[in-house]
């Protein structure tokens, strides 16, 4: 006879863990016809590039049926910014016991579990699909790679939030300058590889989609600021970004609204806050929020 706790537990196996988020404004729905199965993974972030976008293009690249949850950051009074994100947080922290709740996550919907802080969806999910090295030793390299392109990212990001509008020329200017202290350091490790195509073991890992993201947004800083040619004197990282923006299995995300149409930053950054290079203006359009579900396969 089946007690209370053995159909509690059958029921809990039926539902599908973490299925919706009821705050997203955007849900892509990314399905491949050769995978028939249901979408294991689920990658919840603003509604912009940032930190998620190399974990969309990894999904992406292996053919791993996915959704993406999107929240919208909004305008609230003449300076403030609101999100339903906010309102949602203590509720998806209790109901599935994630006390680091944050953005990004990556849910698991097999282990029934969600990862939270970025280098941890990065090392989780490449573990799972496969882009994380053969080695031990290869391993290790994947997890100093990802410790310096973030090293990286946070010169972007403190450039992009951290300065007044009046500045960002400048201030534009000296995060390329700095970055390329870090970017030198990839450039040596290509130059030293026998396929300086992929950072690691000849193959694409996680580090590859943070640097190739990188390497794109500060291309379009240095045109945003004049800031020179990025790649004048890294002839490495110029063939490594034109190789991995090459490959098949990466154009179903290039060429997706998730690359195409969404921004790189939130509204109130000096740089990358609205599609393509413009600013975003207070009290403008914002047609890359609060799309609804969005289904994406190729």
């Amino acid at each position: 006879m089946a007690t209370n706790d053995d159909e509690s537990h059958k029921k809990q196996e039926q539902e599908i863990f973490f299925e919706t988020s009821t705050a997203a404004g955007t849900t892509f729905k990314v399905r491949f016809p050769s995978n028939d199965e249901g979408a294991r993974f689920a990658v919840g972030y603003w509604s912009i590039r940032g930190l998620a976008a190399p974990i969309r293009m990894m999904l992406c690249a292996a053919k791993v049926n996915f959704d993406a949850f999107q929240y919208d950051l909004l305008e609230q009074g003449d300076d403030g910014w609101s999100s339903e994100y906010f309102t949602e947080k203590p509720t998806l922290r209790e109901r599935y016991h994630q006390p680091l709740m944050n953005l990004p996550y990556i849910v698991d919907r097999k282990e029934r579990a969600v990862v939270c802080q970025t280098n941890a969806c990065f090392s989780y999910l490449a573990r799972e699909i496969g882009m994380w090295g053969e080695s031990s030793l290869d391993i290790s390299k994947c997890e100093e790679l990802l410790c310096e392109i973030y090293d990286i990212r946070n010169i972007m990001t403190g450039f992009a939030y951290g300065t007044p509008v009046a500045e960002r020329e400048t201030a534009g200017r000296d995060a390329v300058k700095k970055a390329k202290g870090s970017f030198k350091k990839v450039e040596t490790i290509l130059s030293s590889s026998s396929n300086p195509h992929y950072l690691v073991g000849g193959k694409a890992t996680a580090p590859d989609f943070h640097l190739f993201e990188m390497l794109d947004q500060y291309e379009d800083l240095c045109k945003d600021v004049s800031a020179g040619d990025l790649y004048e004197r890294f002839p490495c990282l110029k063939a490594f970004k034109i190789n991995f923006e090459s490959l098949s299995e990466n154009q179903l995300y290039l060429k997706s609204q998730m690359h195409t149409q969404t921004p790189i930053n939130n509204c109130m950054a000096v740089f990358g806050s609205a599609p393509g290079r413009p600013l975003y203006k207070r009290g403008q359009a914002a047609p890359w929020m609060n799309q609804g579900d969005i289904a994406l396969s190729p």
